[in-house]
């Protein structure tokens, strides 16, 4: 399989809390979020919203438990070098 690459750039988001994870069909909707530290109570505001297929959460749940890529669905997202951890 090919190393993957970005055609264009993906801006990165910074979350600090998972707020739910939403069920669309074989997919998952994960949705983040941080606090607004220009509101008075901090409210917290969706930052992030990634949908994955219900195998990959699978493997992204092994991934993280693991502590490095495996081989497997996700394989191929493994950090590169330019992208340390």
């Amino acid at each position: 399989m090919a190393e993957p690459f970005e055609t264009f750039a993906i801006p990165d988001a910074f979350c600090e809390r998972l707020v739910r994870i939403d069920t669309l069909g074989p997919c998952r909707r994960l949705v983040f979020a941080t606090r607004d530290n220009s509101a008075g109570d901090q409210a917290p505001v969706i930052s992030a919203k990634l949908i994955v297929s219900a195998e990959a959460m699978i493997e992204i749940g092994r991934m993280m438990l693991a502590g490095a890529p495996e081989d497997g669905l996700l394989a191929a997202f493994h950090p590169s070098t330019e992208h340390p951890n």
